[in-house]
């Protein structure tokens, strides 16, 4: 008679999301699907961490899976629960700097992520970004200016030439016009 030995795991931040970057990385993604492949109900595990645990630092993992691009990661979190849908500041996640053939920065939104996004089903209709928030997550998130303080950018908004239209919630259409995709 086999006996069920009761496990118990407990769930950290850094488990999962790089500490300066705030994204899921690699290691997460591993844990993660090692921990479902050993048989640990992650779903259970999930609901118990967000019922009992009042900072709920696990909420937008899914979110932070996709914008870390970690496609078997977000798709294992789903099946696992977890509803992304990219309301309020998690809407930021969708984007990065990227730079054009001359080096100048501009912010666009980050194709990987909606295609990894949409496979999972997730609707972005209903997504409104704020965009300076956007444009202050994407510098944050580059290496280049990650150590360079909020410096990096306040010189970006200052070539984005940051007018009345970037202060107005916007949906993700009108977010790839305003920054020219």
């Amino acid at each position: 008679v086999a006996m069920e030995v009761p496990q118990l795991l407990r769930f950290e931040h850094s488990d999962f999301v790089h500490h300066q970057t705030g994204l899921v990385h690699d290691k997460g993604a591993q844990i993660l699907e090692a921990a479902l492949c050993a048989g640990v109900r992650i779903g259970l595990l999930w609901q118990m961490w967000n019922s009992c645990c009042a900072c709920h630092r696990l909420d937008g993992l899914q979110e932070k899976a996709i914008a870390g691009r970690q496609r078997k990661a977000a798709m294992l979190l789903q099946r696992c629960g977890a509803a992304a849908d990219f309301r309020g500041h998690t809407s930021c996640l969708l984007f990065r700097l990227a730079f054009d053939t001359r080096g100048q920065t501009t912010l666009s939104l980050d194709a990987d992520r909606l295609d990894i996004a949409l496979g999972l089903g997730i609707d972005l209709r209903p997504v409104r970004v704020n965009p300076l928030e956007a444009l202050r997550f994407a510098v944050s998130q580059h290496s280049r200016f990650r150590n360079s303080g909020s410096g990096a950018a306040s010189d970006i908004m200052a070539r984005h030439n940051v007018s009345s239209g970037w202060k107005a919630r916007r949906t993700l259409l009108e977010m790839a016009i305003l920054c020219g995709q």
